[in-house]
């Protein structure tokens, strides 16, 4: 994820108009009072801290993608946008970032080289400034011709004329219709593809084709695991010109809601088959979905690294347009295809294990069957996965003995993902059987179920999607665990960069904590993939596991159910400019007992020369987890007085915190030369001890 340099940067003044004295004084004197109440407000226990209020940040931005090989100018809107240092992007480009002359704090246009061999998909983008790097931006990579749609075309009158293969660019307002005029010979297949909800749009896409007397011949909502995506495809029945609608299902709209619409006979993929590989390991990848007639299978390498968790495939017919590519998920099990036949107890496939079995419900009523060896006492746990990675197919799972009895099956068939655990009574084996919960069937209908002996394991997530770090000072990163079978501390090793290093622990009982960053002094500003690893050790051995970011994720994808799985661990570091104070706090004691619920600290405020105003001071804790309070029981504050460099912060903790470091952080700020900072405490955080 290389950071993109600008070629150039253009800084423009401008000037203030000219307001009475009187209305001066009264906007400064409601900006103070903003600004104090702003200082001395404070999240609340269990909130997450606010970012860093000289990062920027961009509420707007379009186009949200381009072709490759093309220069791509995208227009940003938002705050803290001037001093520009690039763009840091998951595919490797080149940009130019030109301020707005009028506004360069919240305009800024960035000009986007995209090579010739950029990958196909969704990426990420956010613009780096020596203050800060900001919120992820979805952007699309396409091969089609881009079309802008004009905005005018709101009637049928004056309906925009396309002609495929092209992919359009455009918005939708509130309770408006688009129209688009394509023409097609008969026997001309074509598709009409919306990205729009898995690009991080509102837009619940509706499309709608006519014929040339006006009769409606086919139309699109919700197609099948596109996330409410649209998706149209037409064999024309007759040479003329055709006219498309494409609106929001509800009439919203907005400048928020935009969309990319792909137009070609191009396949039309929606998952890869297999839907995971194994780490380390070459694969022949297929497709499932419609439209791939004459797609070859693709040849690839998959990457080992456990910061990896998918890759973007690519349908594509030789020298023709290629279709919008999908996830390919990567795991450390063995990956195995379904063999047919498998329809019946006879002819069941044998399966070793630990393995994920890859297959697909070929036909309405299908059902496969799987025979699995079991040891007396050894939990099996029996997972599928379909939504996830783009199938539309809804899983049940049922355990049979060999005499065809039922011992198991998902008690909720809505359960996401479907997940069966089994208590062996005897050595043997199990039939395990796999059907559509609706008895629906199909080429598209895929699925993955992994089946293993229970074994621990972790997922830890990241409450944020981004850390700064001034340079010689610290930054933080709450992260959430989720435990299965382990009550071991895990320990995390962070990087971001050449000059950034981070790291944490939890223990047994912790379930929520903090990973400290650091930047070296007189670390030049710039940003960085960021790379969070948690060790763990069980008496099976040690394991690794990435951290990613979810609920970031689903939070920039508009509640997209399944954000980008490549994206999961696009996390980013910054390194910003030195700011004018630093803090430093100390704990009255490094080890606390369980149940006592007064802990101070001595905060210290290192001074840049020329800074000597006031420093509020307040103290951050995550939300609560699974069996672990939010770690402050009440809010706390205090202020280091103008020209002080040092105050005591009085905490009260709840008396059920679990043993370990507690997740708590000091945060100070100030405001200097008319800008607000938001500093970190450098601190080793006290221990919560069971017993006195």
């Amino acid at each position: 994820m290389p950071l993109a340099l600008p070629r150039d940067q253009l800084r423009a003044g401008h000037e203030l108009p000219h307001f009475a004295g009187l209305a001066i004084l009264l906007i400064t004197v409601i900006g103070l009072l903003t600004w104090g109440w702003q200082l001395s407000a404070q999240p609340k226990p269990g909130t997450l801290p606010t970012p860093n209020p000289q990062a920027p940040v961009v509420t707007s931005y379009y186009p949200p993608g381009g072709q490759r090989g093309s220069v791509v100018e995208i227009s940003l809107q938002g705050r803290e946008l001037a001093d520009a240092l690039g763009v840091l992007a998951s595919l490797p480009v080149q940009a130019n970032i030109v301020p707005d002359a009028k506004e360069p704090a919240s305009r800024c246009v960035v000009k986007l080289d995209l090579p010739k061999d950029s990958p196909l998909g969704v990426h990420a983008l956010r613009l780096v400034t020596r203050r800060g790097i900001s919120n992820l931006l979805p952007f699309c990579v396409d091969d089609l011709p881009e079309v802008a749609v004009t905005g005018n075309n709101r009637t049928v009158s004056e309906a925009q004329k396309i002609t495929p293969p092209c992919v359009l660019t455009g918005r939708i307002d509130a309770e408006a219709t688009y129209y688009f005029r394509v023409p097609l010979q008969a026997g001309q297949r074509v598709c009409f593809e919306v990205i729009a909800r898995r690009l991080g749009s509102p837009l619940d896409s509706l499309l709608v084709l006519q014929d040339a007397n006006g009769r409606q011949v086919a139309f699109s909502d919700d197609a099948p695991g596109l996330q409410r995506d649209a998706r149209l495809i037409y064999v024309a029945k007759s040479s003329g010109e055709y006219l498309l609608q494409l609106r929001d299902v509800r009439y919203q709209g907005g400048g928020n809601y935009f969309y990319r619409l792909r137009v070609g006979d191009f396949p039309c993929a929606t998952t890869t088959f297999p839907l995971s590989v194994k780490r380390g390991t070459t694969a022949n990848i297929t497709f499932a979905g419609p439209l791939l007639d004459g797609v070859p299978p693709v040849a690839l390498q998959a990457p080992a690294e456990p910061t990896v968790l998918g890759l973007l495939v690519s349908p594509q017919r030789p020298n023709a347009p290629p279709g919008w590519p999908v996830i390919l998920a990567l795991s450390q099990l063995d990956e195995v295809l379904e063999q047919e036949p498998n329809d019946s107890p006879e002819q069941a496939q044998r399966l070793a294990m630990p393995v994920a079995v890859n297959g697909r419900l070929e036909k309405p009523l299908d059902r496969d069957w799987f025979r699995v060896p079991v040891r007396k006492g050894q939990r099996m746990i029996f997972e599928a996965q379909t939504w996830e990675y783009g199938s539309p197919s809804a899983v049940f799972l049922t355990l049979r003995d060999v005499t065809g009895k039922q011992q198991l099956a998902n008690s909720n068939p809505m359960q996401d993902p479907p997940r069966l655990e089994y208590n062996p009574p005897a050595d043997g084996e199990v039939f395990l059987t796999v059907e559509h919960l609706q008895y629906s069937g199909g080429p598209e209908e895929t699925y993955r179920v992994t089946i293993q002996t229970a074994t621990p394991t972790i997922r830890v997530e990241a409450l944020q999607d981004r850390v700064e770090v001034p340079a010689g000072g610290v930054g933080i990163c709450f992260v959430r665990l989720t435990r299965t079978d382990y009550t071991g501390p895990v320990r995390f090793q962070a990087q971001g960069g050449p000059h950034l290093r981070g790291e944490g622990v939890m223990l047994g009982e912790q379930n929520v904590g903090v990973v400290f960053f650091q930047a070296e002094p007189k670390s030049p500003p710039g940003a960085w993939p960021l790379q969070i690893l948690a060790h763990a050790k069980a008496e099976t051995g040690e394991f690794v596991v990435p951290v990613t970011m979810t609920e970031p994720l689903v939070a920039t994808f508009n509640n997209l159910p399944y954000p980008p799985r490549h994206l999961l661990t696009a996390l980013a570091a910054s390194i910003t400019e030195t700011p004018p104070f630093l803090l430093e706090a100390k704990y009255g004691t490094d080890r606390l007992p369980r149940g006592q619920t007064g802990l101070e600290a001595l905060v210290r405020v290192h001074r840049q020369p020329g800074f000597e105003d006031e420093v509020q001071i307040f103290a951050v804790a995550p939300p609560a987890a699974p069996n672990q309070p939010v770690a402050l029981a009440a809010p706390a504050s205090t202020k280091i007085a103008r020209g002080q460099n040092e105050a005591k912060l009085a905490l009260k903790l709840p008396n059920n915190l679990p043993t370990g470091p507690l997740p708590i952080v000091i945060v100070g700020q100030a405001k200097h030369a008319g800008r607000s900072y938001q500093v970190y405490a450098r601190a080793t955080l006290p221990e919560i001890v069971a017993g006195k």
